[in-house]
């Protein structure tokens, strides 16, 4: 081997030591290798029962709304409201700033009107 083809290997093996040692840590290859990274995991999903609620919730403030829109008696509104606890759990309060919301039977707010 002539000293220019030694030069030549010397210098590229110094730049690969160069670049393996100063290569980033936390790649995505690497990861990958380990198990899996956090930002490939699947989303996540909403829990069924919270979602069920949700949407009880929704429908209970837009029949609460559509009644008192039709201007129904404050007797009526309370049968209303008992209907929607004893069929869904859910019962619709008046806030002060006069929107509605939906609270479940443990007194957690699940739906709101905006």
């Amino acid at each position: 081997m002539d000293g220019q083809t030694k030069k030549l290997l010397i210098v590229v093996g110094i730049a690969v030591l160069v670049l393996w040692f100063t290569k980033p840590k936390n790649n995505m290859v690497d990861s990958m290798r380990k198990g899996g990274s956090k930002k490939l995991d699947a989303p996540k999903t909403l829990d069924s029962k919270l979602a069920q609620e949700q949407h009880e919730g929704t429908v209970g403030i837009q029949a609460m709304r559509s009644a008192i829109a039709n201007g129904e008696t404050k007797k009526e509104l309370d049968k209303l409201n008992r209907m929607l606890l004893n069929e869904n759990g859910i019962k619709v309060y008046v806030m002060s700033n006069g929107k509605l919301c939906a609270r479940n039977r443990k007194g957690k707010t699940v739906a709101k009107e905006k």
